[in-house]
């Protein structure tokens, strides 16, 4: 009997120092994986100094296209002049003439709330007509593709990453948990010194972290997005510099708690008036979450969840099968004609609003949900102009780019897209641009359904793993 135990024991361990050295030998490879993955997908975009649009119906800034036909002249990737189509002005000899025939030509759209988990993700974009996106809670490898976004020739949009989340109180994976002022402080010296383009905040953080992530973030130089502190008067925090407020459901929960209630809702956004803060959409959030209640099977069926990352694919299909099994959808119901009653009221007060995805989670997919929030905002009858400046004009102005970005104008980035049909009266246009210009990198048809092609090749689970992992080394979270 003995003998029999002892050779249990000596295979039993054998068994799991080889079980050991797998899961060791799994995590060394997905880490090196995740930090030097590549992007170089064939994607045969034009490439000029020197662009002319001519014969381009212009909407820029919230106004209609007159009626005139224009040309717009781009010079290392920048807009260089706007004439009249009828000029004889002779564009430069070296320049790349495409005849627009007629089309309308707008500002790239601007997902103001996205989660990014694969540069695939940011062709997706580019293949939508979003040619600027902003990631909204930082791991190491945004750094990486934030620089290459910029770079010309990168075939997707450029990304504007905000810091991992900083948080206080109960623990929340994956987000910067910080126990005292000083160490608030130091994290956002780190994160400024590393590259992150602003901070992001959660609603776990108390006054005095709060307030210490505040001022550091001022003497940076770095705006503060994120949620709402719960421990923080909303009076405080209106008038406390955060550049935006993230998701219209964070209003819901607080100040209103919960209310359903249109004239609290006004009353909220009357008060709301006169500050500078903007609140990101994100109805599309929700209402895929509705949907998959409502809906069910016949919902999924209808996502392109080939366009999702594995991470987003898997905890997007879990998700959706417990929601499949919940009763009580009317209660999903009310919660979203709340939503949408914040919204309305908020726009009616004139409060500066950003249309945002929070692709990533509830099968929100790159790009694609972007002109599921232009329907979400339609419904509630909010005029296309007015969304439009949402995904443009005011997204820009919360980016401080509103000069260069967002618009169409003389010394702005020639970010845009062309459509055939006029998207304020037919908004599906917007969904199948014709050509998208980032830069001097022209996108026909052709270059466009190959981004769209990208979308589908992703790193696969051990470089996500990877960069996992990458997270927790860097900031131990």
């Amino acid at each position: 009997m003995r003998k029999i135990f002892r050779h249990i024991l000596r295979y039993s361990g054998r068994f799991l120092l080889f079980v050991l050295i797998s899961v060791v030998g799994f995590l060394s490879v997905s880490y090196v994986a995740g930090q030097y993955s590549t992007f170089t997908p064939d994607v045969m975009a034009q490439s000029a100094d020197r662009l002319v649009l001519k014969n381009v119906l212009i909407i820029t800034d919230g106004a209609d296209a007159s009626g005139s036909l224009s040309s717009v002249v781009i010079e290392h990737g920048r807009i260089s002049e706007i004439i009249d189509a009828r000029s004889d002005l002779e564009p430069p000899l070296d320049a790349l003439v495409i005849d627009g025939q007629g089309q309308y030509l707008l500002p790239g759209l601007i997902d103001m709330h996205a989660h990014v988990f694969d540069r695939s993700d940011l062709a997706l974009f580019l293949a939508h007509g979003v040619t600027t996106t902003r990631n909204m809670m930082g791991y190491p490898m945004h750094l990486r593709w934030q620089e290459e976004s910029r770079a010309p020739g990168f075939p997707g949009a450029t990304m504007i990453t905000s810091s991992p989340t900083l948080n206080s109180g109960s623990y929340i994976p994956f987000h910067a948990m910080v126990r005292s002022p000083e160490e608030a402080r130091q994290r956002v010296r780190r994160f400024r010194d590393e590259g992150y383009s602003f901070i992001k905040i959660y609603d776990g953080l108390n006054r005095e972290i709060y307030e210490a992530v505040l001022a550091e973030a001022k003497t940076q130089g770095l705006d503060v997005a994120g949620h709402v502190p719960r421990s923080i008067a909303f009076d405080e925090i209106l008038s406390d510099g955060l550049v935006s407020i993230e998701h219209v459901e964070e209003l819901y929960y607080y100040p209103l708690d919960y209310s359903k209630d249109a004239d609290e809702h006004r009353a909220l956004a009357n008060k709301m008036v006169g500050n500078s803060v903007a609140v990101s959409t994100t109805l599309t959030a929700y209402y895929n979450i509705l949907a998959m209640a409502r809906e069910g099977e016949e919902f999924v069926s209808n996502v392109p969840v080939e366009w999702l990352t594995p991470i987003g694919h898997f905890f997007g299909v879990r998700a959706a099968s417990d929601y499949m099994n919940e009763t009580d959808v009317e209660a999903y119901e009310r919660k979203y004609r709340a939503l949408q009653s914040i919204t309305k009221e908020l726009y009616s007060a004139g409060i500066p609003l950003v249309l945002g995805t929070d692709t990533g989670p509830a099968l929100t997919v790159p790009g694609y949900s972007v002109h599921r929030e232009i329907e979400r905002l339609k419904e509630i009858e909010i005029p296309m102009a007015d969304v439009l400046a949402m995904a443009t004009s005011n997204a820009a102005l919360v980016l401080r780019r509103q000069e260069t970005l967002g618009t169409i104008r003389k010394g702005a980035d020639a970010d845009l897209i062309l459509v055939a049909d006029n998207p304020l009266t037919n908004s599906a246009a917007l969904e199948h641009p014709t050509m998208v210009v980032k830069g001097g990198d022209v996108y026909d048809l052709a270059a466009l359904e190959a981004l769209r092609e990208i979308g589908r090749d992703h790193i696969g689970w051990p470089a996500t793993v990877g960069q996992v992992l990458e997270q927790i080394f860097a900031y131990g979270i």
